[in-house]
């Protein structure tokens, strides 16, 4: 039976944990990411105030004026408990007492009371209360705060001159506008810079520059030479590391050795250089403190002193102090010892992997002899040694890669623009990694974003092109990774290459399932060396380094490797479907959705490589899984590809019989295709008798099949193929004989005790066994019929306790519609907040499922109180949609027929007694072919209604009757019937109502067209 759905009025949150920004215009989001909506001005300036002052109490008087000013309402008090009623239902927590209101948000859930707000700016702080005497403090402080970050992040000569036009009487950017200028050679523009500023504080403040910033403009005037920069300066923005760089920066004031890790391409480079920058730019840091050592050029480990000395600016034969002792240092190493024993400063280490003995051995000397030296190394495997701290240098967040791939594209490309969704493909697709991000970047001069996107398969031979003066491995994707290869031995380039046939990564087991029992030793040395991540217990690679090991493999290694993936992945589906039905299966439900990608990649191979047996075995493992983690419709395509490839060769009856029925059971809800999944059940009960039936959904394959040709005529048959498993020694059986018997009893309109009392026994075998999803069943039709008998308190908790066993079981797809009959229950018990709640969490999970039915559901429910509401346009806009969207996707026709039977209702609202016929004669035929009596009963309630409306209240009365007699008792959970009985009875009186609804009672389905008056078509 098809579930109604009930709504109330427009979504709002509950109870929800939110985080406030007031770094640019007010935003509150949720834990999802979801933004709360904050309508009109005086409430978001009502939060702004209270959001100054968290967990303190603002008093009356003190909202009043921050939120009307001079012009308060009259009943102020009355006003302002209206506005922060409003924000408690957009899911802000507030607080009331005698003195006021608070808001009960922690510190660190506002932005603007972060030690250093500065990254999340979206524009100047608390702009729409800018002019008001609350905001000012805040704004003085925030202010200062967001230019001296700026001036410590700005990194081209263009981001100076745009902090000294914003800040004109700020020194700090003038200061290093002109020493930069004056590094790039020119000291003509660095002097005219400190002019203006000069001229400017003399005419604004009547004060003159600080003695160090005259003393800076005396060295240009003289022609003096600047200290060549220790780092090179920034060509490109930097985008999308603020958080690395913060940490950084503390980690290295206690921390002296630091290696940044990751793969090639990762951007550790570039984190290197600007925390360095960050570093220098503090008051006790310099340009001088920082030393930049490039090894990526070095072959030979003799060369690694070297390169620190010429770092250092010493010459070959300089002679050294060390610990105030002139030395002429023979050993390198000790001459790096010498010079940098009385200095304080930060050591750069750059591109350590290809020299990690001799720079390790470097390394500790310096950091055991030279206590003022820090080092922060990169390399894409760590320096080993003690004290080592690994910073790992994880790929761009989607926004910072999406902000990037932008940036760099309008570089080459100027006027580049793209939909964020389309360039978060790209840049997912390219694991979000910097260098790949700017390769690509360089192609869009040439290809589409769309032409790029579509040919990222070919990645290693489109990412060319990177910058002329780059290191050659640095100019390609291919010779990126070709580095790492090169650095691997022979026994780890095996296991990448093996570890390259999975998806989302493996397990340890898996790995050595497929690249022998030895894999776990090299595996740690690809760990180390960045190309393998090790995450809990699993172990994974990025795309790129993934696409890599396939292009290295043969084809026939490589079919050798798939197909010891295959039988791993099959046995492992077969090993955990029976635990699906048991109470482990939360821990089982883990497992396979954490090889869900290798699970899928195997049984599409298996089917490419026309490997039957194989193919089947995945099927029949997975087909439970696939019905209980919302993947029908996609896991009924792949079982079609499967049972379509040749039986030769095949093994297992049995087997294919459990594929033939989990696929016929995932076509039915996922693609709604019940010729084929009638097809199905067909050749699997007839390979059940053959085989006989062990599995547990096998015995229930005979009156699944004869369910699959349902109609109300049927049923005589059906329920005793369900009465001869109730008493099969597994209770699961027992339990899903029950359970479907009594649907099949309420379909045909017997919602008597008999039902209910299957739908118990159902729910006590379930908790025997532990199956959730089971006991959700039950529970969800106990609360369907609880509400039809109006005892929605009981409606609520079952629904409420179904609910909670989804969630943990992660079962999405069926917790849209229990949270609609939730919703209902709440409605009638008169919890209006909790029934809005509800309805906005079914909302929430229909859009991120993306599923078109849930979002037909919710608008319908939003629909249904629209027009409760006597809302008419804003109900049949909503039903107009939910229109919409069922025409793109498979629907029941109980779903549809309700939906015909809401347009006639608001059509008959409007007085459109033409149009609400049509509807409803749509409405009661769709609801006949659907052979559900119950939805036949609603949709004749919405008949009497227009009955009603039409003048023959006792045709009404008779519609009524009928009702009962398709459902087989008066439906309570009917919104509209309780309005359409009291009228009637009031037009007719209860002798004449009595006698009518009498004659309702006895009718069928073939006397409805007679009975209704309608046009109908029992052909439909």
């Amino acid at each position: 039976m098809q579930r109604r759905a009930f709504a109330s009025h427009a979504p709002e949150l509950q109870n929800r944990h939110v985080k406030i920004s007031l770094l640019g215009p007010v935003e509150v989001r949720a834990d999802d990411g979801s933004l709360l909506d904050l309508g009109g001005a005086r409430l978001r300036t009502l939060l702004i105030r209270l959001a100054l002052e968290p967990r303190r109490t603002v008093s009356h008087d003190a909202l009043v004026d921050a939120v009307w000013a001079d012009e308060p309402p009259a009943n102020s008090s009355n006003a302002l408990q209206q506005l922060v009623s409003r924000l408690r239902r957009r899911g802000l927590p507030i607080h009331a007492d005698s003195a006021g209101y608070r808001l009960e948000l922690a510190e660190s859930d506002i932005d603007i009371f972060s030690s250093e707000p500065t990254g999340p700016w979206r524009g100047p702080a608390l702009a729409e209360v800018a002019d008001r005497d609350f905001a000012r403090a805040h704004l003085t402080r925030l202010s200062e705060l967001r230019a001296q970050a700026a001036e410590e992040t700005a990194t081209t000569i263009g981001d100076l001159e745009a902090l000294a036009a914003e800040h004109p009487l700020r020194e700090r950017p003038v200061e290093l506008l002109m020493r930069a200028l004056w590094r790039l050679g020119r000291p003509a523009e660095a002097l005219a810079a400190f002019e203006r500023y000069r001229d400017l504080v003399a005419e604004q403040l009547g004060a003159d520059p600080s003695p160090a910033l005259a003393a800076l403009n005396v060295e240009i005037l003289r022609g003096q030479q600047p200290d060549r920069p220790s780092l090179p300066v920034a060509l490109t923005s930097f985008v999308g590391r603020d958080g690395d760089l913060s940490q950084l920066r503390e980690l290295l004031g206690t921390t002296r050795l630091v290696t940044l890790t990751g793969p090639g391409g990762s951007g550790k480079t570039r984190l290197a250089l600007e925390t360095a920058r960050l570093l220098a730019a503090q008051p006790a840091g310099g340009d001088a403190a920082v030393r930049l050592v490039e090894l990526a050029p070095l072959g030979e480990a003799v060369e690694v002193p070297t390169a620190i000395l010429a770092a250092l600016g010493i010459r070959e034969h300089t002679l050294l102090i060390h610990r105030g002792v002139a030395v002429d240092a023979q050993d390198p190493i000790d001459r790096v010892i010498a010079a940098l024993s009385h200095r304080r400063l930060l050591l750069i280490l750059d591109n350590c992997e290809h020299l990690l003995d001799p720079v390790a051995r470097v390394a500790e000397a310096v950091l055991t002899t030279c206590p003022g030296v820090t080092v922060l190394a990169t390399s894409r495997e760590p320096l080993g040694l003690i004290g080592e701290t690994l910073w790992p240098v994880e790929p761009l967040p989607g926004l910072a890669a999406v902000a990037m791939l932008t940036d760099r594209a309008r570089a080459v490309k100027p006027g580049f623009d793209a939909e964020a969704d389309e360039l978060d493909r790209l840049c997912l697709a390219l694991d979000r990694m910097p260098l790949a991000i700017e390769l690509a970047a360089a192609r869009l001069r040439t290809l589409s974003l769309h032409q790029l996107t579509s040919r990222i398969d070919e990645r290693f031979r489109l990412l060319t092109g990177g910058s002329r003066t780059a290191l050659p491995r640095h100019q390609t994707l291919r010779a990126v990774v070709d580095w790492s290869w090169d650095l691997c031995d022979e026994q780890e380039r095996a296991v990448w290459r093996a570890l390259s046939v999975f998806h989302g990564g493996a397990t340890l087991g898996a790995i050595e399932a497929v690249a022998g029992a030895e894999a776990f030793d090299h595996l740690s040395g690809l760990v180390d060396k960045s190309l393998v991540n090790a995450e809990g217990e699993r172990y994974s690679m990025l795309e790129t380094i993934r696409e890599y090991g396939l292009d290295r493999l043969g084809p026939a290694d490589r079919a050798a490797l798939e197909g010891a993936h295959a039988a791993y992945f099959a046995e492992l589906a077969e090993q955990a479907e029976p635990h699906l039905r048991e109470s482990t299966q939360i821990e089982w439900l883990a497992v396979l959705r954490a090889d869900h990608d290798n699970l899928h990649a195997a049984l599409r191979r298996r089917i490419a490589a026309r490997d039957t047996a194989t193919a089947i075995q995945l099927v029949a493992g997975l087909g439970w899984y696939w019905w209980l983690s919302g993947y029908r419709a996609e896991g009924s395509s792949l079982a079609a590809e499967a049972l379509a490839l040749p039986e030769a060769g095949e093994p297992s009856l049995q087997r294919r019989a459990i594929a033939l029925t989990m696929a016929a059971l995932n076509v039915i809800d996922g693609r709604g295709d019940m010729v084929r999944a009638k097809e199905w059940f067909q050749q699997a009960s007839a390979l059940v008798t053959e085989s006989g039936p062990a599995h547990p959904l096998l015995k229930m394959v005979q009156p699944t099949t004869l369910l699959a040709s349902w109609d109300l005529a049927s049923a005589p048959e059906l329920l005793p193929a369900y009465r001869v498993l109730f008493a099969d020694p597994d209770p699961w059986v027992a339990a899903t004989a029950r359970a479907f018997h009594a649907h099949t009893l309420v379909n045909i309109g017997q919602t008597g005790p008999q039902a209910k009392a299957d739908f118990e026994t159902a729910l006590a075998l379930y908790r025997t066994v532990g199956d959730r999803w089971g006991m959700s069943l039950a529970l969800e039709a106990l609360s369907m019929m609880e509400a039809q008998e109006g005892d929605f308190a009981a409606s609520a908790q079952r629904a409420l306790e179904a609910d909670g066993l989804l969630t943990v079981l992660g079962t999405s797809e069926d917790l849209l519609q229990l949270r609609l009959r939730l919703a209902q229950a709440q409605w009638f018990l008169g919890d209006t907040d909790g029934s809005i709640a509800t309805i906005a969490a079914a909302e929430r999970q229909a859009e991120k499922l993306g599923s078109s039915f849930g979002r037909a559901a919710t608008a319908f429910a939003w629909a249904s109180y629209a027009r409760l509401q006597g809302d008419f346009v804003k109900a049949n806009r909503l039903l107009c949609k939910a229109a919409e969207l069922i025409d793109t996707d498979i629907v029941a026709p109980q779903f549809r027929a309700i939906h015909a039977g809401a347009f006639g209702l608001v059509a008959a609202a409007e007085g459109d007694f033409d149009l609400a016929r049509r509807q409803h004669t749509i409405a009661v035929e769709t609801a006949i072919a659907s052979a559900d009596a119950p939805v036949i009963g609603y949709i004749l309630v919405g008949c009497a209604d227009l009955s009603l409306r039409e003048g023959d209240p006792l045709l009404a009365a008779t519609l009524l009757g009928a009702a009962e007699a398709m459902n087989g008792a008066v439906d309570h959970s009917i919104l509209d019937r309780p309005r359409i009985d009291t009228e009637v009875r009031a037009i007719l009186g209860e002798e004449r109502f009595v006698a009518a609804y009498r004659r309702g009672l006895a009718a069928t389905i073939p006397s409805l067209p007679k009975l209704t008056g309608l046009p109908l078509s029992l052909s439909a």
